[in-house]
Formats: C-alpha cells, sequence, structure tokens
C-alpha cells in the first residue's frame, strides 16, 4: 500500500509505502518513508509514481531472494536426510531405489484397489488395500487404463531385478518433477520429515521447496548398478512419444533458406495480435488455443509445422473435454484428452473447436505475409461444423414460455430488480441478443412518424470522440447487419416500457439498464447477468441446459417465419441477420418503420397469460415514479 501526506509542519509532501510483513525483519522497518521536496501535487504524484515502481522492484527483488534462500535451505535438508538414510543403509543406489518404491505403491495404490493390491504384492506388502475408502486420492500422471496396466507390467518386469532397479520407478518421479506435482507426494516425503526431525504443511513455500528438490534427487540420480547402454536400451518403453496418445509427426527438415532456429509460434502469435484489428476477446481466445498448440507440440518454429501436424492438432482439438473440472485442466492437454476418452466426458463442440483451428490458421497466414514461410500448411485442412448455419440453441416450446411468464420474477413487482424483469419481457418481442440490451442508451429508444421502436445503432461520433478520450465502454454490433430498427410490441408498451425510458432520461442515465457491472477490457455489459439470467431460467424449471436466455430469440425468429405474411427479408431485418438479396432486392434495401411495425405487432405467444405481467410492469415503473417523488 502506498500513499502520500503532509506532515504537520512540513510544506513537502511525504511518500509512504508498507514494507510487506515477510520483509519486515530483513528490511529492519515496517515502512518506507521519504519526502517528496514538492509542494506541487502534480510533481508529487510523479514523485510517488517513481519511488512505488522502485519499491515494487525492490519487494520483488526481496521475494527472489526469500525463494532463493528458501529453495537453498530445502535443498540442504533434503540432501541431508538422504545422507542420513544412506549412512544407515551403505548404499545411496539402495536409498534411491527405496524412496522410489515407496513414490511407485503410493502412485499406483491412487489408481484404485487392484492396482493397489498388484503394487502390494510386488512389494510383497500383505494386502491392506481392500476398500477405496483406503487408498490416497488419485495422482494424476499415467491417466488411461492402457498407460497405467503398461507401467504395472514394465514394474514387474524391471523392478526388484537389481540390474534395472528404479528405472521404470523414475518415469513417475520425473512427471510429477514436470508437473510440478507438489501436493501429491505428502505421504512418500514422510521419509524425509522423519530423518530431517521437521513436518512440511502441503501447500507452503517451505514444502513446495522440499517436495521439489526430493522429486529432483529421485528424477535425476543415476545408478550406479544400471548397465552400460540401460538407457538407450530401454528408453522407449519410458519415451512419452510410445505412450497411447496420437504424438506429433516428426517435423520435416528446415529448408536450405532457414537460418537459425525460425520464428516460434510463440513470437509469431505476438505479432499477430499487436498487427491485427480484431477484438481484444478473440485475441485472448486465439492465445489460448496458441497455448494449447505449444501444450501439444512445444513452442516450435513456425518453419516447421507441416499439414500432418496441423492435422494432429485438428484432431485433438475436438477431442478435449468441454468445460473440464480444475482437477482436469491442470493436467497436460493430451492427459486431459486421454481422461476424456476413458471417462466418457463430453467434448468440444466442432464449432469450438473449429475457432481455435482458426487461431493457427491465422498466425501461419501473418507468417506467409511476412515471408517467413513460403506457404500455408493449414490451407486444406479444416473442421466442419455442424452447426455451421447459426448456433444451436433451441427456441422455447408453448409450455415452457407459459412457465417462464407465470413466474413471480415478471408477475410480481417486488421480486427480482427491474433490469431483470425488462430483459425477460423485452426478449421474446425483439429478438434482441443480451448485449443489444445491455448497451442500449435512453436515447436509443426513439419515436418515428407515430412508430416507437429501439435502435441497434453505434454511438454517434461525439460520444465516441469522449469516451476515447476518458475511457469507458464503447458500444459495438456483432455484425453490419446488426444495425437496425425495431418497433415496440403495444405489449411492451402496455407496460410501461416508455415510461421507464423517460425515467432513465429523466435521471440522465449513461445507460437504459445501469445497474449492471460490466466487463471493461473487452466492452461488454452482459457478461454478469447473462450467467444471472440463465440461472433463473433453471430456478423456474428450465432444467435443459440448451435452452438459455438467448432462446427467446429463437422463439422470435420461429415465430416470424411461421407467420405467413412475414417476408424472410423482414424476418432478417428485426433480428439483424444477414441474407442474400437478388440483385433486384438490392435496390431500396431495407423496409420503412411502419411495415417493420406490422410484423412485430402480429407477434403472440396466446399460451401466455400477458396481463399480470404487463400490470406488474406498470407497478415497477410506478414505484420508481414515487420513489424520485420522494
Amino acid at each position: 500500500m502506498t500513499h502520500s501526506h503532509r506532515k504537520a509542519k512540513s510544506r513537502f509532501e511525504y511518500f509512504r509505502m508498507d514494507v510487506p510483513a515477510r520483509h519486515r525483519a530483513a528490511v529492519g522497518k515496517t515502512s518506507w518513508q521519504h519526502s517528496l521536496e514538492t509542494s506541487d501535487p502534480q510533481v508529487a504524484a510523479i514523485k510517488r509514481a517513481e519511488w512505488t515502481a522502485f519499491y515494487k522492484a525492490e519487494v520483488k527483488r526481496l521475494d527472489d531472494e526469500l525463494a532463493r534462500q528458501e529453495s537453498m535451505a530445502a535443498e540442504a535438508l533434503v540432501d541431508a536426510a538422504i545422507a542420513k538414510m544412506v549412512d544407515r543403509n551403505g548404499s545411496p543406489d539402495a536409498v534411491m531405489v527405496a524412496l522410489l518404491n515407496i513414490l511407485a505403491l503410493h502412485v499406483r495404490s491412487s489408481w484404485g484397489v487392484e492396482h493397489a493390491q498388484a503394487a502390494e504384492r510386488h512389494f510383497r506388502i500383505s494386502a491392506i488395500s481392500t476398500d477405496e475408502d483406503d487408498l490416497p486420492p488419485t495422482v494424476p500422471v499415467l491417466v488411461t487404463d492402457a498407460e497405467r496396466d503398461r507401467f504395472a507390467l514394465q514394474a514387474k518386469l524391471f523392478e526388484g531385478r537389481g540390474a534395472t532397479d528404479g528405472f521404470i520407478h523414475q518415469q513417475l518421479a520425473r512427471r510429477l518433477l514436470a508437473q510440478e506435482g507438489w501436493a501429491h507426494i505428502e505421504i512418500p516425503l514422510l521419509a524425509i520429515s522423519h530423518h530431517a526431525g521437521e513436518d512440511f504443511k502441503v501447500g507452503t513455500a517451505r514444502y513446495n521447496a522440499v517436495a521439489k528438490h526430493f522429486l529432483h534427487r529421485l528424477a535425476k540420480h543415476r545408478f550406479g548398478h544400471w548397465p552400460d547402454g540401460l538407457m538407450d536400451a530401454l528408453s522407449p518403453l519410458t519415451d512419452p512419444a510410445k505412450a497411447d496418445l496420437p504424438v506429433p509427426s516428426s517435423p520435416p527438415a528446415p529448408s536450405a533458406g532457414l537460418t537459425g532456429k525460425g520464428n516460434p509460434v510463440s513470437e509469431v502469435f505476438a505479432d499477430w495480435r499487436v498487427a491485427s484489428k480484431a477484438r481484444e476477446k478473440s485475441k485472448d481466445e486465439f492465445a489460448t488455443a496458441i497455448n494449447q498448440f505449444i501444450d501439444l507440440f512445444g513452442d516450435m518454429p513456425v518453419q516447421l509445422i507441416s499439414r500432418s501436424i496441423v492435422k494432429e492438432f485438428s484432431t485433438a482439438l475436438l477431442s478435449r473435454p468441454t468445460r473440464p473440472a480444475p482437477n482436469i485442466r491442470r493436467l497436460p492437454l493430451r492427459d486431459q484428452i486421454a481422461l476424456a476418452a476413458e471417462q466418457g466426458l463430453p467434448l468440444v463442440s466442432p464449432k469450438s473447436a473449429k475457432k481455435a483451428l482458426q487461431a493457427l490458421k491465422s498466425v501461419l497466414a501473418h507468417a506467409v505475409d511476412n515471408e517467413w514461410i513460403e506457404s500455408d500448411p493449414s490451407l486444406k485442412v479444416s473442421i466442419q461444423a455442424d452447426d455451421d448455419m447459426g448456433d444451436d440453441r433451441l427456441p422455447f416450446d408453448e409450455d415452457q414460455l407459459q412457465l417462464i411468464f407465470s413466474q413471480p420474477t415478471l408477475v410480481d413487482p417486488d421480486v427480482d430488480d427491474d433490469t431483470i424483469f425488462w430483459f425477460f419481457l423485452l426478449a421474446p418481442f425483439t429478438g434482441c441478443r443480451g448485449e443489444e440490451l445491455a448497451q442500449l442508451r435512453p436515447y436509443n429508444v426513439r419515436c418515428e412518424g407515430g412508430v416507437w421502436f429501439i435502435a441497434i445503432e453505434r454511438d454517434r461520433k461525439a460520444k465516441r470522440q469522449e469516451i476515447a478520450r476518458t475511457g469507458g465502454i464503447q458500444k459495438g454490433v456483432k455484425t453490419k447487419t446488426s444495425l437496425r430498427k425495431i418497433p415496440l410490441h403495444p405489449l411492451i408498451v402496455k407496460a410501461g416500457f416508455l415510461k421507464f425510458v423517460e425515467h432513465q432520461k429523466d435521471r440522465d442515465a449513461e445507460w437504459l439498464f445501469d445497474n449492471m457491472s460490466a466487463n471493461t477490457k473487452y466492452s461488454k455489459r452482459y457478461t454478469a447477468l447473462s450467467q444471472k439470467l440463465n440461472r433463473r431460467l433453471r430456478s423456474f424449471g428450465i432444467a435443459d441446459s440448451e435452452f438459455v436466455f438467448h432462446s427467446f430469440r429463437h422463439s422470435l425468429k420461429r415465430f416470424l417465419r411461421d407467420d405467413d405474411r412475414t417476408k424472410e427479408e423482414i424476418s432478417d431485418l428485426l433480428t439483424g441477420h444477414s441474407f442474400a438479396p437478388s440483385v433486384g432486392r438490392k435496390y431500396g434495401s431495407g423496409a420503412g418503420l411502419r411495415t417493420l411495425n406490422a410484423a412485430i405487432a402480429r407477434i403472440a405467444y396466446p399460451e401466455v397469460d400477458w396481463g399480470p405481467v404487463a400490470a406488474s410492469g406498470l407497478k415497477r415503473v410506478e414505484r420508481l415514479t414515487i420513489s424520485e417523488e420522494q
């Protein structure tokens, strides 16, 4: 925490920053304080920023030094504990074999009763694991049954044989070290704790440092009893490239014109990100996809990416679990894919996989544009998405609409806030996307020729310049055809919506719905409300995840499609969908407000009793008026 203040007897501003508690002993004080030697607030602000940056760098240096000392202390502790074991047993190799055996027994026991009992038989331990409750939590290495069975067979063949002891079990230590799986070795680490005379609390810096060095010692030890050539002879058994999961094809040899290491895909993506005019959210989504590519194939130069690698990446994208649990999401992507196949987890949609593949395609196209590669290996690789024609959300049926609009949220003015009420009421009669409603300003509701309508439009130029100057959320639209006018249905007017709009104008509200939290990074106002609205639907009894708030848009689209008097072009104009008009239709494209109004006025959901809903809207508006008068 930093701040500046003026002491009672000084005309200068003073800087103060609290020293983090963990460093106070080393620094010898609880805060850093300096005179800024100025009484000018602006100059003081600049100097305060400079001192803040200086001491933040100092905190980082102190943190690094603390981590270095912790690491050195942990190394000394582990080395001393292992030395004690060697003194008692007389052989470093014997101690390392014993510790690896403890680790292997622990890991294999976490895979289930059968694996636990097999490991106990192998180590000649009396069978004690007869119930899942007796077993440790699953250690996420070698996640498929095939991998685990193969490992058990390898251990049976090569562990406990003398000359090859430790070779197979070391792969567990290596994998846990690579995964930073410190929390999974609390039991094996008890051997170090016992000989060091110190208990380690899982999750602390001390524990993590000790666990890291312990695994490092196990993973890197080279046994004196191994015969010459053992590594070369048996390395295929523990080579990840021989695992059940698909692995990248061998990259082609660099072309004659390539010098050095080429351009790593991460660097090409970073260059694309700077040059691209894509939305920030799209850039972040592409960054996730590129990180998944690197997870699978490493940060290889784009010059070495072949068509076969692109195809393997596309296959892997389709094989990922969708919305995995945190413990799965932390696994390497190959392990996630294996787990999804083994457990039958739901996979990402082809549409999502296609978007992720597009990230790699964009990077490779950028590499071509910059003449870093001669041709794009992804050109003929694609993912066929069943939902290419649009999203796969379903429209609500008659029973669902009746259920939704009979809920207290819609008929009781004292339940839920006004924003949620108006979103639910507007959605089936406007077909607006959630973000379109969230970005409405009061003046976006207007009247022309006696027709009230919602204008889905960009901010006026002066407003855009003001936002660019002062910061804030810029309004945006999904596509050019999203810009449109949507007449208000008579029921919306009857429910008092125009009075609500007038109230917001009188308040000089920036947004029509101004009680929403916003995501300023992506200029989005709807994200948090979207989750809230969908939770309301679930609480109403709409349990199927294919039915979401966006389903109202599909309900409107279905009604317009079924209405013989509404042409497809009018339906597309109202919902902001693109259409391909004939040459003749391109002349005088669009439609007048009266034509659009007639189509909207015909919308009816007769299964719903709208009277209580409209009455609730009026009471909400009356309450706002009374509150304002008071």
